[in-house]
């Protein structure tokens, strides 16, 4: 979206989807609270802890995405437009995003007991952090150069951080399924 009015629309579903997921977390911990009352395993005990991670971290990527939008509304507020440049680059992030969210979902539809790795989600998540860590370099290059408004700049690192700590809760999911796997 190129302008506030086009963003609206985006935003409202980031809203929503971010309540969806706080709705979804509610009522899985409420069905895994119950599950807990009856006697259980250790096995089964371990596997229901690791849900209860799976649940926060899914909940954790709904907040991300509702932050996204804070970032880029602010940003609007203070009339700060990012330059083509960044624009490129933050649509580079979402990409490797969504090769992140592809492991992940690969990871939670196989069944534990065939998982021998979570090397792509690992891939995926190593990606995620090298490009970040090029992007900030870029960005203080460019603040010494005055190669736009340190203001803009803060407003594009406050994505990529946000893009990034999203990368984490997403390849911690992984970790919980290959973990469930082990107990």
């Amino acid at each position: 979206a190129s302008s506030q009015e086009e963003f609206q629309p985006f935003d409202d579903d980031l809203i929503k989807y971010e309540e969806i997921t706080d709705r979804y977390e509610k009522e899985i911990a409420a069905y895994l609270n119950e599950a807990t009352t009856r006697e259980m395993s250790h096995e089964a005990t371990v596997r229901v802890k690791e849900f209860y991670r799976i649940i926060g971290e899914l909940e954790s990527i709904g907040d991300s995405g509702e932050t996204i939008g804070k970032i880029i509304a602010r940003a609007w507020a203070h009339e700060k437009q990012f330059t083509p440049d960044m624009k490129q680059k933050l649509g580079r992030m979402c990409d490797l995003m969504d090769v992140a969210f592809d492991a992940m979902h690969v990871n939670l539809e196989t069944p534990s007991v065939h998982i021998q790795d979570i090397t792509n989600a690992e891939q995926a998540e190593e990606n995620i952090n090298n490009y970040r860590d090029r992007l900030r370099e870029e960005h203080l290059s460019n603040v010494e150069k005055a190669s736009y408004p340190y203001e803009t700049g803060s407003f594009y690192m406050d994505l990529v951080n946000c893009f990034e700590k999203m990368g984490d809760f997403i390849i911690n999911i992984s970790q919980s399924v290959i973990g469930t796997r082990n107990a």
